[in-house]
């Protein structure tokens, strides 16, 4: 994941990958996320701006302001990880 991202907004991103989970996307509200999280709406408004400016998310909004979250899980963002964690486990 991108070592830019705040560690309190890769926790918003695991709650959209666990509700995106049976459909690809996610149509949680920041006022869902927010109490689910403990946290405030705007708040969730960072954390969703920071995601998306990251690319690890992409916003769709439909008809009556509904928003989709789709989170963005491809095979070069698994791959990057994978080559971090090795080369993690060689500086050892």
């Amino acid at each position: 994941m991108n070592d830019t991202i705040t560690s309190d907004a890769k926790i918003c991103y695991g709650l959209i990958l666990s509700l995106a989970n049976t459909l690809g996307y996610s149509y949680a509200t920041n006022d869902f996320i927010a109490e689910h999280l403990g946290i405030s709406i705007r708040t969730v408004q960072r954390y969703i701006k920071e995601l998306s400016e990251a690319k690890l998310i992409r916003l769709e909004y439909i008809a009556n302001k509904r928003r989709l979250i789709y989170p963005i899980i491809g095979p070069s963002n698994i791959e990057k990880r994978a080559k971090r964690s090795k080369m993690a486990n060689y500086d050892r």
